[in-house]
């Protein structure tokens, strides 16, 4: 009998809540994200956190994406005007 996680295509997790002002359309980027691979053998992300090897550097992609056809996809979403980045 296979597992849940046999069972289970994709699989989605936000990091960080989505709701400060500005990130309407990195909310509405994410659902089409999760929309779009939905049916597909893959874990999506948004804002995992990726450190240097001597971890004085991190970077966190909006949306990183693992794919078992596609391989690995990061989207960056551009900084909404105003909001001081």
């Amino acid at each position: 009998m296979p597992s849940n996680t046999e069972n289970q295509k994709s699989k989605f997790i936000t990091t960080e809540p989505i709701g400060f002002a500005g990130e309407a359309g990195e909310q509405q980027v994410w659902d089409a994200v999760r929309a779009a691979f939905a049916e597909r053998e893959c874990i999506c992300f948004w804002l995992y956190p990726i450190f240097s090897k001597d971890k004085q550097f991190c970077w966190e992609p909006d949306i990183l994406i693992v794919d078992r056809e596609l391989g690995l996809i990061v989207i960056e979403l551009p900084v909404p005007i105003g909001t001081g980045f």
